[in-house]
């Protein structure tokens, strides 16, 4: 819509609000608009292009400007341009230029801080920034020396004594209100007056520079037996108090409250105590933690604490580490967990490249049981093809691991095999490593092998076996299993299967080596049908 944008205009009906907002061009100066609102609420505008690009610049509402005043800024505005001078950023230079702290702080700081749910205490940071630093509220916000101002302020304090941890906090919050600053939009502060005002204490330290205590009782041994009396002291102090409270309701004919002596806990202070003193959970951390973080039903009960609060957010490589031995995780597994952080923190497409060849290197190997498979020392080639050659040669290593069967006679009775055999056998074991005598008594040596797919001896050693179950077959007991299927699937569950036979495969090779009871032996064949 196009007219004269003047009292006139304003009064007519050309105007009303309409469903969507709608402009009206000014005729007599180009660029000068009035946008109508929905609500009625009626703003004048200045457009231009400078430079290429389109912008806008606010001039007021109607309530605010009258129809001349804001022509009269549209003409300033037009001049400017032509000049080639941003209204915009001339504008915001002019705000920026005479803001002061107090006026950053009521007009930007402090909405945007009230509507950040996670500044629960935000209240407490606008009121401390005001006392703290009071003498500083009517500077302009772009002023130069705020630094010094602030270093004059720490000394002072100092001097005072106040615990450098608190003079900090302090500076901190106001540090954080400058960063505010540099980010908005609106204001663009170009420089950030306190970047280079540093902390001082070290995370690392206390207020004295020397290492932080971390537990109770470091430098007093009764100092736990106090803080715990304190908290007991507070528990039945507040079941008494509960108790009197719900006497004086019950004479006055009042529901009682909830009886504290039947709870675990008088309140939250103590539950939260125990908890962040057995997890070293942080302030934030405890707070924000709910049920859903919590797993009590676990064999160990298990606390998560979210990303979205923890501190740390990232997952170090170290405790990428950590965490795969806690697990027990292999040296396959290991290297994958580690890769996979390297991967997420990785900061060039280069380095993203390499770690992702890495990691399917890794899937590769995983898939192979001789990476997975734990072996120590080395057999011959000869040596092994001895030692598969024959399925006892493994059954009397095994079976060393029993108590009972720790001799030869006792092993020729177990295998049902001829005294001479389980001699060869015993004697080629020890030579080999594979099996050690101490005072009469057989026990596992410590070599072991692991007979790889491509090995020419599998094929004897798989035989072996199978023709052991086939034999045991008709006389097997209730403790054993005997299972053969075949079965159409796709090949995802088929590649399931196999990942699931691997595992199995790894978990199995963990079992035993202690207080071992009996000795069982097991085929698995995961073929396809041709």
């Amino acid at each position: 819509m196009e007219g004269v944008i003047n009292r006139e205009l304003l009064r007519s009906s050309l105007i009303a609000p309409q469903e969507k907002p709608f402009q009206v061009h000014d005729t007599r100066l180009k660029g000068f608009i009035l946008r109508i609102q929905p609500s009625g609420q009626m703003t004048y505008y200045y457009e231009y292009t400078l430079n290429g690009k389109r912008n806008r610049v606010k001039i007021g509402t109607t309530k605010e400007v009258n129809p001349t005043l804001a022509r009269d800024r549209a003409e300033d505005f037009s001049a400017d341009v032509i000049k080639g001078i941003n209204p915009s950023a001339a504008r915001r230079e002019a705000r920026l230029n005479s803001l002061t702290l107090e006026d950053y702080l009521t007009e930007e700081y402090e909405p945007w801080i009230k509507g950040e749910r996670r500044f629960r205490s935000w209240k407490e940071t606008l009121r401390q920034i005001r006392s703290s630093f009071r003498d500083l509220l009517k500077k302009p916000l772009t002023d130069p020396a705020f630094s010094n101002y602030v270093e004059k302020h720490r000394t002072a304090r100092l001097n005072t004594g106040i615990k450098k941890s608190t003079i900090d906090r302090e500076v901190g919050s106001l540090k954080a209100v400058f960063a505010h600053a540099v980010r908005n939009k609106e204001i663009q502060l170009t420089i950030h007056p306190l970047a280079t005002v540093k902390a001082l204490r070290r995370e690392e330290q206390d207020d004295e520079g020397d290492e932080r205590v971390r537990y109770l009782g470091q430098h007093d041994p009764e100092e736990p037996k106090r803080f715990w009396a304190a908290i007991e002291a507070r528990e039945v102090s507040l079941r008494a108090a509960r108790r009197r409270y719900n006497e004086w309701r019950r004479i006055r004919h009042l529901s009682p409250y909830p009886d504290l002596d039947s709870l675990s806990f008088a309140d939250h202070l103590k539950p939260m105590i125990v908890l962040s003193l057995n997890t070293g959970l942080r302030r934030k951390e405890l707070f924000l933690s709910t049920w859903e973080n919590f797993k009590p039903s676990l064999a160990e009960p298990l606390l998560t604490v979210p990303g979205s609060i923890a501190k740390n957010k990232k997952f170090s490589s170290k405790q990428s580490v950590l965490l795969a031995n806690y697990f027990g995780f292999n040296e396959i597994k290991t290297k994958f967990l580690y890769l996979l952080v390297q991967l997420e923190s990785a900061d060039h497409e280069l380095l993203r490249a390499m770690l992702k060849n890495e990691l399917e290197e890794v899937k590769l190997k995983s898939r192979d049981l001789k990476h997975v498979l734990k072996t120590d020392g080395i057999l011959s080639q000869e040596d092994k093809a001895i030692f598969y050659s024959n399925w006892y040669y493994i059954g009397i290593r095994v079976l060393t691991f029993l108590p009972d069967c720790q001799t030869r006679d006792a092993l020729a009775d177990r295998l049902r095999l001829a005294r001479g055999v389980v001699d060869n056998a015993v004697d080629f074991l020890l030579s080999r490593g594979l099996c050690v005598e101490k005072n009469g008594k057989l026990k596992p040596g410590p070599n072991s092998t692991h007979l790889e797919g491509t090995s020419p001896m599998i094929d004897r050693h798989l035989g072996n076996w199978r023709l052991k179950a086939i034999e045991r077959h008709p006389n097997q007991t209730s403790e054993e299993k005997s299972y053969s299927v075949v079965k159409a699937i796709s090949k995802k569950e088929a590649a399931k299967v196999r990942q699931m036979i691997l595992d199995f495969s790894e978990t199995l090779h963990k079992l035993g080596g202690h207080d071992c009871e009996e000795v069982f032996y097991l085929n698995i064949d995961w073929h396809k049908l041709s």
